[in-house]
């Protein structure tokens, strides 16, 4: 237990925006609230079929932002996580400890699949809680009625549901990114990109269609491209407005009896075994 305590220390150490984004995300939460002022009057005035969807739309936008920073977050993250430690030289102080390349490799990854998407949790959690305790301080009026209008912890529970779905919907394009940062010499995010590029060239001259390019978008989170739409309102911030969390449950359940997430989850392991197997015998340039 010590060792992967250990390993955590050392991705928060090395890589300091897994905390200071969190921080300063937050802080425009507060100074946002502060700036733009009383959410609870739209609330308090506005019909009572209206009053759910202004929270929600208030809770949703904060919930888009943060998702698509932190997804960026992620990304960056895994192509710079091996790439880094060859270029200045660290990979040789780490491998002089006893932790494999087995190990390296899937903490690093476990850190981009849920170690990020449970700091993104506690920051909504926390800057939803922040936009209650504003509001009610903005408010003119009491605000239990305003407190009522969601369950918060059906809303959190369905955003957890939702973040572990999408990480695993795409984990693919994860492993093709940290399995980029463990190849190449130079600027992994060139070669993240100028791979499917070629390979959608050569694709054109085969008498057959892959859509290469198709399935490799439609891993990105909300499912964009033509192969990820049947999880389009699973993956989207909507997802987050359902008030039954068995129905969520039910329809993730469906979501990964997929042929296609499962040959996803292949993919995945090969990428994961040709980083571990790269990161063994790369030189050290």
């Amino acid at each position: 237990m010590s060792r992967y305590f250990i390993l955590l220390k050392r991705e928060l150490w090395e890589h300091t925006s897994l905390f200071k984004l969190p921080a300063v995300f937050y802080l425009i939460v507060v100074l946002g609230n502060l700036a733009f002022g009383n959410l609870i009057q739209y609330v308090e005035f506005a019909p009572d079929g209206l009053q759910r969807g202004i929270l929600r739309s208030a809770f949703g936008t904060v919930n888009s932002v943060a998702f698509i920073v932190f997804v960026f977050l992620a990304a960056f993250y895994l192509l710079d996580c091996l790439y880094t430690e060859r270029k200045d030289r660290s990979i040789l102080f780490w491998r002089s400890l006893p932790v494999s390349d087995t190990q390296t490799v899937l903490f690093k990854l476990v850190t981009a699949v849920i170690v990020i998407p449970i700091i993104l949790w506690i920051t909504l959690v926390s800057a939803h809680i922040t936009i209650l305790i504003l509001q009610s301080i903005l408010g003119t009026d009491g605000t239990g009625g305003f407190l009522g209008l969601l369950s918060l912890g059906r809303y959190w529970l369905n955003l957890a549901l939702v973040l572990l779905v999408t990480m695993l919907w795409s984990l693919p394009l994860l492993c093709w990114l940290m399995f980029c940062s463990s190849w190449t010499n130079r600027t992994p995010l060139i070669t993240v990109i100028a791979i499917p590029i070629v390979l959608s060239m050569i694709e054109l001259l085969l008498p057959f269609e892959l859509n290469l390019g198709g399935h490799m978008l439609s891993r990105l989170p909300f499912g964009f491209g033509n192969q990820g739409s049947g999880l389009d309102q699973l993956l989207g911030i909507s997802a987050l407005g359902t008030s039954d969390s068995n129905d969520l449950l039910r329809n993730i359940a469906e979501a990964l009896s997929r042929v296609d997430v499962l040959i996803g989850l292949a993919i995945s392991a090969a990428l994961v075994t040709l980083t571990i197997q790269v990161r063994r015998w790369r030189d050290v340039s």
